[in-house]
């Protein structure tokens, strides 16, 4: 079975970008940014972009989306 880290990097490798609810839903995964520390500190260049959307309650939130630079 692949490690948290595999999976996410894995998603990262073949989508533009992951966030903490793609991580939830599709992986079971809680705590992707501490995913994300363990990729960078293994040398992935990995980058956060600020996003902006809004709940399904029709309220607007503020969200950061990661994605791999190759």
């Amino acid at each position: 079975m692949a490690s948290q880290n595999e999976i996410v990097l894995s998603h990262l490798q073949t989508h533009k970008g992951i966030t903490s609810m793609d991580a939830f839903q599709k992986y079971s995964i809680t705590r992707l940014s501490g995913r994300i520390f363990d990729l960078r500190e293994k040398g992935h260049n990995i980058v956060s972009v600020d996003r902006e959307g809004t709940t399904p309650l029709g309220h607007k939130c503020k969200f950061t989306e990661y994605r791999l630079v190759k």
